[in-house]
């Protein structure tokens, strides 16, 4: 499915008064589908669940690029990304522990010791030794 967005015309934000110019637009690329990958047997006390969600496109053999999203925000968030930098890249963007449909963790009052664990027991559900890591906000 394609979802088309259109640009306000005027770029100092006046009142839509009128009318503007919808040669504007820009079209959104697919998204890939959702993955599920179960989270290790080690790594499953950390968790409420076993179960990580990510989207990933590119090539099965070529180098890893994870994104990680901020606060928030979900895997769907790098679409645009996914799209531009899977030529060349196996571009894995993840959902952090509660978004999307990847299991909370089991700790109430997460740290970012505990959000850097997840990156490591992520990596290890979706069998990546070597990666590198892209970050937006909290991520």
């Amino acid at each position: 499915m394609q979802v088309t967005a259109h640009a306000h015309a005027d770029a100092d934000l006046t009142p839509l008064t009128g009318s503007f110019d919808l040669s504007r637009t820009q079209t959104w690329p697919n998204l890939p589908p959702v993955r599920l990958a179960r989270i290790g047997a080690c790594a499953r006390p950390r968790y409420l669940g076993d179960r990580w969600s990510y989207l990933e496109a590119g090539p099965s053999d070529g180098p890893v690029l994870l994104m990680l999203h901020g606060i928030g925000s979900h895997a769907q968030y790098f679409r645009f990304q996914l799209a531009a930098l899977s030529a060349h890249w196996r571009v894995i963007a993840w959902n952090a522990p509660g978004y999307g449909l990847s299991d909370n963790l089991s700790n109430p009052q997460p740290q970012a010791d505990d959000y850097a664990q997840a990156v490591a027991d992520f990596l290890d559900a979706v069998q990546v030794d070597r990666c590198a890591l892209v970050g937006n906000s909290f991520g």
